[in-house]
């Protein structure tokens, strides 16, 4: 079984609009690292695990869109954690154009 957690990421701080499914509620708008198969965002907003989202996010010149979940929430209350709240974004669903997109940025990015 692979480790999740021991995937590639790609820390960059990108431009994107995270919105919880139920409510179209605005969670957060910055990207600050991205992999396969999800992303952790920056964000002020309480979320619990396991809420559904709704993401965009642009690589390069090219817009992602995805389905996911909030798989972690990152408090940052650990002397280790810069004082922020994160969240750890996993994919359900990505278009296959949206995949392409991913896939080819984060080899570009040496991933």
């Amino acid at each position: 079984m692979v480790d999740k957690r021991a995937e590639k990421r790609v820390q960059r701080t990108l431009c994107a609009e995270v919105v919880r499914e139920e409510t179209f509620q605005c969670v957060s708008t910055e990207v600050v690292d991205v992999s396969r198969g999800g992303l952790r965002v920056r964000t002020s907003s309480p979320v619990l695990t396991g809420e559904d989202v709704l993401l965009t996010f642009t690589l390069g010149a090219k817009q992602v869109d995805a389905v996911g979940y909030v798989a972690r929430v990152i408090h940052g209350r650990r002397p280790s954690d810069d004082g922020m709240r994160y969240l750890g974004l996993k994919f359900t669903y990505v278009d296959a154009a949206s995949a392409q997109v991913l896939a080819d940025w984060l080899h570009a990015q040496g991933s």
